[in-house]
């Protein structure tokens, strides 16, 4: 997963994010930070991932709307619930204020892998599932 920081955040589309993790600035792993998986320039999926600690990189709302616009309507709720998600993505709660978002798309499947697991175990695998149905 490669590492950027805020002056990054124009070169990444937004309609090219198939997954996005967002950890709250107090949320157990890693907190104030993103993670998400994009697709390439030429639209074959490929395994580009993003790690993206805002809090110490001074990201805004603003920041995080510009790069995922859902945000800018959603409203995530303190037990784990989500209102306001356009019908292009779907919520899945891994506890702990961590959120990860998954298009359309690719949420039946990648709900398949991840039947029976708990939110902290999904959170532990999410990214290499993701990988997997990528590939």
């Amino acid at each position: 997963m490669e590492t950027i920081m805020k002056p990054d955040i124009d070169a990444i589309r937004p309609d090219d994010i198939l997954f996005f993790l967002f950890a709250e600035g107090g949320a157990m792993g890693s907190p104030g930070s993103i993670e998400f998986v994009v697709k390439s320039d030429t639209g074959i999926i490929r395994n580009i991932s993003y790690y993206l600690p805002f809090l110490p990189n001074h990201i805004t709302n603003d920041d995080i709307v510009r790069l995922f616009p859902p945000m800018e309507n959603i409203r995530l709720e303190m037990f784990g619930g989500c209102t306001g998600l356009p019908e292009t993505w779907r919520y899945i709660s891994l506890g702990a204020g961590n959120h990860l978002f998954v298009r359309t798309e690719y949420y039946d499947t990648f709900s398949q892998h991840m039947k029976e697991k708990s939110p902290s175990e999904i959170h532990g695998c999410w990214y290499e599932t993701a990988v997997t149905i990528l590939s």
